[in-house]
C-alpha cells in the first residue's frame, strides 16, 4: 500500500476516535475557549482561578452534550459585548448625537446627565438593541417632562421607578417580556408621559390649596350666649 495512502487512513482512524465535538486536545484550548467550552454544556466552574482549574473542569465534564440553548445564549453575548464596546463611545460624543434630535430642548445640566447615566447602566446591563447601525434604549421615565419641573421633583421620580424596576428583575423572564412590551408601547405612544403629567397637575393643585387654605385667618371661636370678640378697642372715660 502506498505511504500516503497509509497515511491518509492511519489519521482518518485516528480522528474517528475523537469525541464529536473536539477538533484537538483541550491542552491546546486558550482560557477563552476552555470557559466557553464550559458554559454550553451548562457546567459552572466555581472557584476557578487559572487556567488550569479551567482545563481540570473541561475534563471532568468532557462527555457532556452541548446545550443548544446555552450556546445559542452564549453566541449572542459575544456579539452583544462586540457591538457595545463600538457603541461605548464618550460622554461629549454620545450628548453630541442625542442633542441633533433634541431640538426643543437641549441637554444641559442634570437632564443630559441622567440620560448619560441611564445609556450607560442599560448598555452595561445587555439591556440596549443595536438596529441597523443604530442603538435603542429606553430614555429615562422624566425625560420629557424634565425641561418643566425642578430637577429634584425629576430625580424623585427616577429614584422611585429605579426602586420598582429593581422588583421588576425578580420577575420570571415571561412576566418580564410581557412587561417590557407594554412599557415600550406605553413610552412610545407618550401615554405614560401623560399620565405621570396628570398625577403631578394633581399633587401640584393640591399643594397650591394647602398653600392658599394655611394663609386664611383661624376662625375665632364664640361662646353661646356671649358676643363675638371685636378687633376695636372702647375708650375708657
Amino acid at each position: 500500500m502506498p505511504r500516503a495512502v497509509l497515511l491518509r487512513l492511519c489519521m482518518a482512524l485516528s480522528l474517528a476516535w475523537v469525541p464529536a465535538g473536539f477538533a484537538k486536545p483541550l491542552t491546546e484550548y486558550s482560557l477563552s475557549a476552555l470557559k466557553k467550552f464550559l458554559v454550553v454544556r451548562g457546567a459552572d466552574c466555581a472557584g476557578c482561578d487559572g487556567k488550569e482549574d479551567y482545563l481540570a473542569r473541561a475534563e471532568a465534564i468532557r462527555e457532556w452534550p452541548v446545550d443548544a440553548t446555552k450556546k445559542r445564549a452564549h453566541e449572542e453575548g459575544v456579539a452583544y459585548r462586540k457591538k457595545a464596546r463600538q457603541f461605548n463611545m464618550s460622554r461629549d460624543d454620545f450628548l453630541h448625537q442625542m442633542n441633533e434630535s433634541e431640538s426643543e430642548h437641549p441637554l444641559e445640566g442634570a437632564r443630559a446627565e441622567r440620560l448619560w447615566r441611564r445609556y450607560q447602566e442599560q448598555l452595561r446591563d445587555g439591556r440596549v438593541d443595536f438596529v441597523n447601525g443604530s442603538v435603542r434604549f429606553t430614555m429615562p421615565i422624566t425625560h420629557k417632562i424634565s425641561p418643566y419641573i425642578h430637577p429634584l421633583l425629576a430625580d424623585m421620580i427616577e429614584r422611585a421607578f429605579d426602586s420598582a424596576h429593581s422588583a421588576y428583575v425578580m420577575l420570571p423572564p415571561a412576566w418580564r417580556a410581557w412587561a417590557e412590551q407594554k412599557m415600550d408601547w406605553l413610552v412610545e405612544t407618550r401615554a405614560l408621559h401623560a399620565l405621570v403629567f396628570v398625577l403631578l397637575s394633581i399633587v401640584l393643585i393640591d399643594l397650591l390649596l394647602e398653600h392658599l387654605r394655611g394663609r386664611r385667618p383661624p376662625p375665632t371661636a364664640e361662646q353661646p350666649g356671649q358676643p363675638a370678640a371685636s378687633s376695636s378697642r372702647r375708650k375708657h372715660d
